[in-house]
């Protein structure tokens, strides 16, 4: 009888270890989540995150008695490219994949070889990426030029072409009229035509869905129904 007990009480005492061992091994691996691999989970989380972003309006120019600029808005564009697109074309892609590659490295990066830029596409479309940077701060003569590259010239959608556009205020005049002329800036009192009018100034911000694909970057989303921005007035 003795030894049946202690039969029983081995047995027990063998499930008790492996529910002990089981339930290190979780809390192991909640550690390891919450702690070691905290921050990559939370970044996956986040590539499909959707939200409705703010399009910043062309700010209105203000000008002279005689007409003359003396203060505008210049746009510049942070340009990028989708090689994953939904509405790209497989086809599209592999056809003008060496033309645009060719076009970017000589006319964009010459860092690059044709050859090393289609190379760099094709490793970021198999990776499943979503937005590769092109070029920043771009002008809007060179933004148009880009806008003509094969597959780019397909669009937004079609061809991957991604411009985010910015607006830097300039003055033809320089530092002349400085104080009149004014200026708007983050946690400042407004200064100035450029603060007293900033209501007509400023236009009205549009909406867009948009996805983010990659920390701080966002795309728009297609088949969302956007507000495109209202451009300020002149003064």
């Amino acid at each position: 009888m003795a030894t049946f007990k202690n039969e029983v009480l081995y047995r027990v005492y063998i499930v008790l270890a492996l529910v002990v061992l089981v339930a290190v091994a979780i809390y192991v691996r909640v550690v390891m989540i919450v702690i070691v691999e905290g921050d990559e989970w939370r970044d996956q989380a986040t590539e499909k995150y959707i939200a409705i972003r703010s399009i910043e309006a062309d700010r209105g120019n203000i000008l002279a008695a005689d007409g003359s600029l003396l203060a505008t808005s210049l746009p510049f564009f942070d340009v990028g490219f989708d090689p994953n697109s939904t509405g790209m074309d497989p086809l599209d892609f592999d056809l003008n994949i060496d033309s645009l590659a060719y076009c970017l490295a000589t006319f964009i990066d010459p860092s690059f070889t044709p050859g090393g830029y289609k190379d760099t596409l094709l490793a970021l479309r198999a990776a499943g990426s979503q937005f590769v940077s092109i070029k920043r701060n771009v002008p809007y003569d060179e933004m148009l030029l880009m806008s003509t590259f094969p597959l780019f010239d397909k669009g937004r959608y079609k061809g991957g072409f991604i411009t985010k556009p910015k607006y830097k205020r300039e003055r033809p005049f320089g530092m002349l009229a400085n104080r009149t002329i004014g200026y708007i800036r983050d946690n400042s009192k407004p200064i100035g035509l450029e603060g007293y009018y900033n209501e007509i100034l400023a236009g009205e911000a549009g909406q867009q869905p948009m996805r983010r694909v990659a920390k701080d970057v966002w795309i728009p989303i297609s088949n969302l129904a956007s507000v495109e921005p209202k451009s300020g007035d002149d003064v």
